[in-house]
């Protein structure tokens, strides 16, 4: 009787097991022929960037003062693990890069930041003697990053696109830069010993598109571009307002580049390639322009209406779960939760994880941002099925 009862036991189990993975199959089918912009995941902000030099921006930080709210110390306090540990731990499917044009290489090899603390300005940093694109979150003083070339961190994520060739598409925003750190903190080292970032120019962007096509090959298959999402449409706005995005089965394993700005290296980007024809990256844009198809629309608890209508008609739109330190430094999610609420496909976060100081200081919550139950990423509510919202993506 005994062997009976566990022989019905481990059948009941068997027969359970079954159902969830016809299930889960039955979810993974479903997925896979939602179009890329039905989902929503998370990606991360300055992806690149480690914890600033200790002696400098304790100097900058405490020493100094008189900082405009844009210059505060106080929003480089954050740090992030490797690109490949946000990918395979964090469920992180964005990324970010700021870069500054560096064509001959050696512009950004000293810091000048270090002779406040007293000590040499030389990085040391070879790679930093290389042309090409840097990527620094702000020069001279908070130059600490896990890839001091674009190249190299282009490289770490084919690398790992490469191993992982079922991903979910990945979204890169490249931000090209040209501003000098100026503060209250500059006006006490000499001129000629601050970095003078190159201006960003229609050929620096070309630049850009050379350095991607360098890493993944021309025409390369992993790579997403405008060209293909708008295939026979006139336009690219035309292109996903009226056929969509690509399917997700169509569409894993690629990864889209987005030019962040939207000022005059948008314009530059554009000339000459209208609705991005023959371009690598997207562009972040405005509806009603013949380019637009991704949409920067940073807080969302002002503009959750908006993001919504936009999320409705067809866009992918990127916003942020927090803006700065505040709200990891409060525990206050309200900016977080705007975000969810509001169906932006790619919600921009610092903390995928809490700080680790909070475990030791009262200056920190355990403010983190993820899906509720830790999915990949989920059916958007906006524009997904509204049957699936309990499928969980996955690889």
């Amino acid at each position: 009787m005994k062997l009976l009862k566990v022989i019905f036991f481990l059948s009941l189990i068997v027969s359970i097991g079954c159902k969830k993975d016809t299930e889960r199959s039955i979810c993974d089918s479903q997925i896979n022929n939602l179009r890329i912009n039905q989902l929503q995941y998370l990606g991360s902000q300055n992806s690149y960037k480690m914890a600033p030099y200790e002696p400098v921006y304790n100097v900058v930080d405490k020493g100094l003062g008189l900082f405009s709210k844009y210059k505060q110390p106080a929003g480089w306090d954050f740090s992030h693990e490797t690109l490949e540990d946000q990918l395979n731990k964090y469920n992180i499917r964005g990324l970010e890069f700021d870069v500054y044009y560096d064509p001959d290489g050696g512009l950004f090899y000293h810091r000048a930041g270090n002779r406040l603390a007293g000590e040499p300005t030389a990085s040391g940093i070879q790679e930093l003697n290389d042309p090409g694109f840097k990527i620094i979150h702000r020069p001279d003083f908070d130059y600490r990053s896990h890839h001091y070339t674009f190249k190299s961190a282009l490289q770490a994520v084919k690398d790992w696109s490469d191993s992982h060739k079922n991903h979910l598409p990945l979204t890169i925003l490249v931000e090209p830069k040209d501003d000098a750190y100026v503060s209250a903190a500059t006006l006490l080292l000499p001129v000629d010993i601050l970095t003078s970032p190159k201006l960003i120019t229609p050929a620096a962007l070309d630049f850009i598109d050379k350095e991607i096509i360098e890493v993944f090959g021309k025409n390369a298959k992993s790579v997403l571009t405008p060209d293909e999402v708008r295939g026979d449409f006139e336009t690219l706005e035309e292109a996903i307002l009226t056929e969509g995005w690509p399917k997700l089965k169509d569409a894993r394993g690629k990864i889209m580049f987005v030019l962040a700005n939207s000022g005059f290296e948008k314009s530059y980007y554009l000339n000459g390639y209208p609705s991005l024809k023959g371009r690598t990256m997207f562009t972040f844009s405005k509806p009603g322009k013949a380019e637009c198809a991704f949409v920067r629309i940073d807080n969302p608890e002002k503009k959750l209406d908006e993001i919504q209508e936009l999320v409705a008609k067809g866009y992918i739109v990127r916003t942020q779960s927090e803006d700065g330190t505040k709200a990891a430094k409060e525990g206050d999610v309200s900016q977080m939760d705007a975000a969810f609420a509001s169906g932006a496909q790619i919600i921009s976060t610092t903390y995928y994880r809490a700080d680790e100081r909070h475990e030791e200081s009262e200056d920190w919550s355990d403010y983190a941002v993820q899906f509720p139950n830790e999915e990949l990423a989920i059916v958007n509510f906006m524009n997904g099925d509204s049957s699936m919202v309990d499928c969980g993506v996955r690889e």
